[in-house]
């Protein structure tokens, strides 16, 4: 490739020389460190002081301030991405799709784009986003509704609700899992927060411990298979994607078919049946799609918006 790694210090960064031999157009830059600063606030203080040149994931809560700031831009785009609240299948509670619907009726999904990415994003309406060709605007979300919400937990037979636990990391999700808390206190729910380090909360979902959990997925083939068969499909529990442990022979039979479609418009139609299948499941509450928020050096040149957020560096240069 055209760059080769020079050092690599886990969990710090790691640093790309360019490859003299290089068979291919030669990048702009000749070298590029990568940091890992896990806290969206310190990446935002490190990019407007100077200490980085770029930002890849500028959380929506510091937006404001970079775009005030002459020194550094923000470049944004919708992204392919979705957040949302999982629910274990195989647990008991979160067996009776009465519960899960419930728990969709009870989540307000507009306070998350206000206040969790302050705007830059919509609700999502469905499991596959809506840059996705195949997504279909045919399915609504479930409307905020307590007092539904409270009727189909009574039919599922806890009229008072229930204990559960949610599995999160990062100051973000936590923050979705405080509005989660609230609002599910509201129908009976009393949700305990559980938060983790990432590869902790990844060992503990691909485990199957869960009952519910904050995730996101980005999408940047673009195509609709990859935003359901990982997730949904029954052989792919944990690890592989499927952290809701679904097993559906509907929805594994709507998958592997769209997969085996060579008629595109026929393909469409199976993934948009398949979205309205898992609506009305819900092994999810979707909750929002959102903008990709890059943060750079206002004469850092070179640098262009990849529209899966694949984005590449090695254009990146200053003149002087």
């Amino acid at each position: 490739g055209g760059f080769t790694v020079t050092e690599w210090v886990p969990n710090d960064h790691y640093t790309l020389a360019r490859n003299e031999k290089y068979w291919g157009e030669m990048p702009i830059a000749t070298t590029i460190t990568c940091r890992v600063i896990p806290e969206g606030s310190a990446r935002a203080i490190a990019l407007e002081a100077g200490e980085v040149d770029l930002v890849w994931n500028v959380d929506a809560t510091d937006c404001a301030n970079i775009e005030a700031n002459p020194d550094v831009t923000l470049l944004s785009q919708t992204s392919s991405s979705i957040e949302y609240l999982g629910m274990n299948t195989t647990k008991e509670k979160f067996k009776d799709v009465r519960v899960r619907q419930a728990i969709n009726y009870a989540l307000d999904k507009q306070t998350f784009v206000d206040t969790i990415i302050e705007g830059r994003g919509t609700v999502a309406n469905s499991y596959i986003n809506s840059m996705i060709p195949g997504w279909t605007d045919e399915v609504e979300a479930y409307p905020y509704d307590p007092a539904k919400a409270k009727e189909l937990l009574a039919e599922a037979g806890y009229p008072n609700g229930f204990e559960c636990k949610i599995y999160v990391n990062g100051d973000v999700r936590t923050r979705s899992a405080q509005i989660i808390q609230a609002q599910l206190a509201e129908v009976g729910i009393t949700v305990d927060i559980s938060t983790y380090e990432w590869g902790a909360l990844l060992d503990s979902l691909n485990a199957g411990e869960h009952e519910m959990f904050l995730l996101g997925w980005s999408n940047s083939s673009f195509d609709a298979d990859g935003s359901t068969y990982q997730l949904f499909y029954s052989g792919n529990h944990g690890a592989t994607g499927n952290r809701a442990i679904l097993t559906d022979d509907k929805v594994d039979e709507l998958i592997i078919n769209a997969q085996k479609e060579s008629d595109d418009t026929k393909r469409m139609e199976l993934y948009k049946e398949l979205q309205v299948y898992l609506h009305e499941i819900s092994p999810w509450c979707p909750l929002y799609y959102k903008n990709d928020n890059v943060g750079v050096r206002a004469d850092l040149k070179g640098f262009k918006l990849h529209k899966g957020a694949t984005h590449y560096l090695g254009n990146c240069h200053y003149e002087d």
